[in-house]
């Protein structure tokens, strides 16, 4: 099917049944806590083609699904009764999915940063590109430190001191410049490595440091000189220390390998979580073709033509009909949103 914005009409590709999950509350460590009061409640989801091509185009389309489904009276209302998936791509990048965004009003800005973040990420596989000739023989190189080499004082490593971490320091050849780029607000492409390393390799925040931070004490700042000389790194490279327990040192000097080595691909599949001020932190990698679910996906249940046509029938008048009729009757047009929020078409319509 397919239903109306204001410039154009936005083409549905299906629309599905299924059971809300578990709610997680925290993911600390390597442990998560998850509440099982969402459980058993239905959803359905609408799945559109990519037809909005602004950030205000999907906010609209996510209005208008929402007083979609509020006409009929029988959906729930409140925070996190409908939440939207917002899939973002540009030209040269891949489809990234911004999870569960819980307020419409969200949409504008956190596309807006997406579309960003990934016109950065081109801009820094085209930079790599050009600084190496052959990216299959890059590699880092990395080695275990002593705390007393940095400034010992400075709070997160005088934390993972008191917690007896591993302090492990991260050559990145020909990266100079690019730790820093900036990709959304407030952050840059160390954040791509230090948000991988809090999901996969559950370092939580702040978990890293590196050669070109801003906002680094002068006394630590000075001594990745010599962080740069004991990994024998050249002029063009940066370099980072993370910090880690003994058991997740392995998995964390592969994750940050890993992420740097994908920077060479530009725009990653990855699952996103939208954050209140417009940016977005790596949550999981996308899901493929063969998906993540199969204990619970169910076979298709048909529908008949005769339980279609009759449930046709109790349909209210679609949204915009709805406008048209508030239109001719003159309402103010500042009104709509609060009486299409709130299902009071019935009401007006009695009046």
């Amino acid at each position: 099917g397919e239903f109306p914005l204001s410039n154009k009409k936005i083409r549905l590709i299906q629309l599905s049944i299924e059971e809300d999950s578990r709610r997680e509350v925290s993911d600390i460590g390597h442990e998560r806590v998850s509440t099982t009061d969402r459980l058993g409640m239905p959803l359905i989801e609408t799945v559109t083609y990519p037809d909005m091509t602004t950030p205000f185009e999907a906010a609209e389309a996510g209005h208008y699904l929402r007083f979609l489904a509020r006409s009929t009276g029988k959906v729930r209302v409140g925070i996190g009764a409908a939440r939207q998936d917002v899939n973002v791509s540009v030209t040269g990048g891949q489809r990234v999915e911004i999870k569960g965004v819980a307020h419409i009003s969200w949409i504008p800005r956190l596309t807006h940063n997406e579309a960003f973040r990934q016109r950065a990420l081109i801009e820094i596989k085209n930079e790599l590109s050009s600084r190496v000739g052959n990216r299959e023989k890059w590699q880092t190189n990395h080695q275990l430190i002593d705390y007393d080499l940095l400034d010992s004082g400075f709070e997160p490593l005088r934390d993972a001191r008191t917690r007896n971490y591993k302090l492990v320091a991260v050559n990145l050849p020909s990266f100079k410049g690019l730790l820093s780029f900036f990709l959304q607000p407030g952050k840059d492409f160390a954040d791509e490595i230090s948000g991988r390393l809090k999901v996969i390799a559950c370092l939580e925040r702040p978990n890293m440091i590196h050669s070109e931070q801003a906002d680094l004490p002068d006394k630590v700042r000075g001594k990745f000189g010599r962080i740069a000389g004991l990994l024998g790194a050249d002029k063009n490279d940066a370099q980072i220390v993370f910090w880690t327990s003994h058991e997740d040192l392995k998995t964390a000097i592969e994750t940050v390998e890993e992420r740097c080595r994908l920077a060479f691909d530009g725009v990653l599949n990855e699952t996103r979580k939208s954050l209140s001020d417009g940016t977005t932190v790596f949550e999981r990698v996308l899901p493929g073709p063969d998906r993540m679910y199969p204990d619970t996906d169910s076979a298709p249940i048909p529908i008949t033509e005769e339980m279609i046509e009759r449930n046709r029938k109790l349909l209210p008048p679609d949204v915009h009909t709805q406008l048209g009729q508030l239109c001719t009757w003159n309402v103010p047009s500042d009104t709509y949103h609060y009486i299409l929020r709130n299902n009071l078409m019935p009401v007006i319509r009695r009046i």
